[in-house]
């Protein structure tokens, strides 16, 4: 999930300090399905590349649903997925 999810990111990887952006998400999913909206853990940023990273970061995850390309063990459960930007990015 986590290569999926970073690949469908996309992070702004141009401005100073992008590359060490890390966002982290938490959701829930049931029956592959999000369930409620996702949340950044630690609350969104004031600092404009970060806040972007973070919106792009809640965007990859709500485009990989609905998650039924999961196995079905792995599509109930609450998760928190890390993007890396300099993974991302590199």
């Amino acid at each position: 999930m986590g290569q999926r999810l970073q690949r469908l990111w996309r992070p702004n990887c141009g401005p100073d300090g992008a590359l060490a952006v890390n966002v982290r998400v938490r959701f829930r999913l049931n029956g592959g399905r999000i369930q409620g909206a996702p949340e950044l853990i630690g609350g969104q940023s004031d600092d404009g590349v970060v806040r972007a990273a973070q919106e792009r970061a809640l965007a990859a995850v709500r485009s990989a649903a609905p998650y039924d390309w999961l196995p079905q063990e792995l599509q109930n459960g609450d998760f928190q997925p890390s993007f890396n930007a300099e993974q991302a990015c590199g």
